[in-house]
């Protein structure tokens, strides 16, 4: 578990455990770790767009050495707190999204067109998203828009069920086919022939052997 001491700075600790909890110090290794409300305020970004985002962290405090840490949960609420400051899903809402539809990771990233590697990203928060993202990713919420994408994903071929409108323009790809298909295999009939008639009209004669000139003397 990965666990980060808690800075005194700009914090302030309730006075009531808010739980208890079965695993051990980051410090000691007991195992008498409760937990604690910290509100936390912490400045996101820098220059004239820095923000004060304030946040109740759950702070893991042991009973035996008193050491208190911090865990994912902690960053995970932080990082909740940056994505409804910047107005963007956060990676929960990401998550459930995609599992609203009933997909895996590799399958939504395969139908939406998003890579794998970064949807993994948004999802465990390592990365956040840009808000063009953001605006695509609300609007892939809904059923009718993933539906339509499902069938853009899916190969195209003759025994793919189509609408109308693309049933005509599958036809009009076949017909098309069809005709280039004809039209080379009479380029390829017209060139055999005129290699044909080149072949049979430049038939090589035989050389006849050249005669040795005799220079002609007159007598004066």
């Amino acid at each position: 578990m990965r666990a980060t001491a808690v800075a005194r700075t700009r914090t302030t600790r309730t006075l009531e455990a808010v739980g208890e909890l079965n695993r051990s110090c980051a410090e000691c290794g007991a195992e008498a770790v409760a937990t604690i409300e910290h509100r936390h305020t912490f400045r996101y970004g820098s220059g004239e767009s820095a923000a004060d985002l304030t946040v109740n962290l759950p702070v893991r405090r042991c009973g035996k050495c008193g050491f208190e840490f911090l865990d994912r949960d902690s960053e995970r609420i932080k990082l909740e707190a940056i994505c409804q400051h910047l107005g963007i899903l956060s990676p929960a809402g990401i998550q459930r999204i995609r599992e609203s539809h009933g997909m895996t990771q590799a399958e939504f990233a395969k139908v939406t067109g998003l890579g794998t590697a970064t949807l993994v990203r948004w999802e465990n928060g390592s990365m956040n998203h840009t808000r063009a993202y953001d605006r695509y990713i609300r609007l892939l919420a809904k059923p009718e828009i993933m539906q339509q994408l499902r069938r853009l994903a899916e190969p195209a071929g003759p025994g793919r069920d189509l609408g109308n409108g693309e049933e005509r323009r599958w036809r009009v790809l076949r017909v098309t086919d069809s005709y280039r298909t004809i039209r080379f295999d009479l380029r390829r009939s017209r060139s055999a022939a005129v290699r044909g008639t080149r072949g049979a009209s430049q038939v090589r004669r035989p050389v006849e052997p050249r005669r040795p000139s005799v220079a002609r003397v007159e007598s004066f």
